[in-house]
């Protein structure tokens, strides 16, 4: 981070928020097609027909790096490496936050009403 300052002392960090709980539903219950890879989601992206792509009729799977039990592990690394640059980007007040909760729609217009982007 200090590196990158030094490059780009103007640029903005964006942490997108989501409690630990809804990053585990969202990454632990997605399933790949074996065959074409396709992504779905068991909650908001789900099959027609469950265990089976809609787009070739693969077999749906869970990675391995998907599991709840990794991506807790996951999550335990992700927060040790991530306060001390949270806290960076605050003290320079350059930290963009936006809540991750809200469908796609609308965190992508939460982001952009904070950069400032016209759509």
């Amino acid at each position: 981070a200090e590196f990158l300052a030094s490059l780009f002392p103007l640029v903005q960090a964006i942490l997108f928020e989501l409690t630990d709980d809804e990053s585990i539903k969202r990454i632990a219950r997605r399933r790949t097609c074996a065959k074409c890879g396709a992504i779905y989601h068991l909650d908001y992206q789900p099959s027609k027909q469950p265990g089976v792509c809609d787009t070739c009729g693969g077999e749906l799977i869970q990675r391995n790096d998907q599991r709840e039990e990794i991506v807790q592990d996951r999550l335990l690394v992700y927060h040790t490496q991530i306060d001390p640059l949270l806290d960076f980007y605050k003290q320079r007040q350059q930290l963009i936050t936006i809540d991750g909760l809200p469908p796609i729609s609308e965190v992508k217009n939460s982001l952009m009403q904070k950069l400032k982007v016209k759509m």
